[in-house]
């Protein structure tokens, strides 16, 4: 289990007894997101600090920086393939990033006010997106 916290920092946890296995530290601002990857390899925080890291869950370091937000990140989610990151911010926009490199792919634009939560479809194909501007948006993806 991750969590993330006012401190700044993710916290990979044992289910099993309960303790804190490893914490993840390289934001400046506090955590409002977390997601793992299906395949348990990489696990990507979502930041007050306008960015989201990119940990090796094996190691805890750092493998990227997703800057491109201009406000706060509050939402990401990780595609089923592994291979795609989609994450959601006060900026209004969702961003669509390659998981591998790091690059920016796309910037979606539609809500009128903060972009609250977002969810990928098990299939990986529809994006759902849910803003303060009282609207759920579904995307065609992937």
């Amino acid at each position: 289990l991750f969590s993330g916290g006012l401190d700044n920092k993710v916290r990979l946890w044992d289910l099993k007894t309960g303790e804190m296995m490893r914490f993840f530290s390289g934001h400046v601002s506090p955590i409002n997101d977390v997601a793992v990857s299906r395949d348990g390899l990489f696990a990507v925080s979502a930041s007050k600090d306008k960015t989201l890291v990119v940990w090796s869950v094996g190691t805890g370091s750092i493998i990227h920086v997703l800057k491109g937000h201009n406000k706060e990140v509050n939402s990401v989610e990780i595609a089923p393939d592994n291979r795609t990151i989609v994450s959601g911010s006060s900026d209004r926009t969702l961003k669509v990033w390659d998981a591998r490199t790091g690059e920016l792919r796309h910037t979606l634009l539609g809500h009128s006010h903060i972009v609250n939560a977002i969810a990928i479809h098990r299939t990986g194909r529809l994006l759902a997106s849910a803003s303060a501007d009282k609207t759920i948006r579904v995307w065609r993806f992937g």
